[in-house]
């Protein structure tokens, strides 16, 4: 997975709201990094740039590896595609993507950002985003298009019901053990 960070919910327990919390992650990730950016790049280092993609679906999920190593994660194709969905936030200038198993099964608004030919998977694969960071995308995008005369917009498609989530105070307390 290369530079990433894997978290999953919703294993071993079952958690009814495990897309609102995965997505609550994923935009406070967001914010915390701009926040930490803000300072870091006033010191006069390079800006920090994340991508945050989510999906659900089934995977295999428990204890990996071998006697010498062995790692409680996930596998399955919602990892993988996961893992390929978070190369679009470069190529969509938006932070946070989500999957079309995310999009489908999604108590709240998402908007459709574009379709891409992920490695491993066949055809276009759909990807979502939720309207504030399409939003915020298509803000700059105007303000580029201005500056070049240009004008350009991906199509939106909206799914899912009004927002009935608030946002919660993440824990992020560690839920770590040694296994030996």
């Amino acid at each position: 997975m290369g530079d990433a960070v894997l978290a999953f919910w919703n294993a071993p327990l079952d958690q009814p709201d495990h897309r609102e919390r995965a997505l609550d992650a994923g935009l406070a990730l967001i914010e915390r990094v701009r926040r930490e950016d803000a300072a870091f790049t006033a010191d006069g280092h390079r800006s920090i740039e994340i991508g945050v993609a989510i999906e659900t679906g089934i995977c295999s999920v428990g204890n990996f590896g071998s006697e010498r190593r062995f790692d409680y994660t996930a596998i399955g194709s919602p990892v993988n595609r996961a893992a390929r969905l978070e190369s679009t936030t470069k190529k969509l200038g938006i932070p946070l993507v989500l999957g079309p198993g995310f999009a489908a099964a999604a108590s709240m608004p998402v908007v459709q950002a574009g379709a891409f030919e992920l490695q491993g998977f066949k055809g276009e694969v759909p990807v979502f985003t939720v309207p504030e960071m399409q939003a915020a995308q298509q803000g700059m995008s105007r303000e580029v298009e201005s500056q070049r005369g240009e004008k350009s917009g991906a199509p939106a498609m909206v799914v899912g019901s009004p927002p009935s989530v608030q946002m919660a105070p993440l824990d992020l307390t560690p839920r770590t053990r040694s296994i030996r």
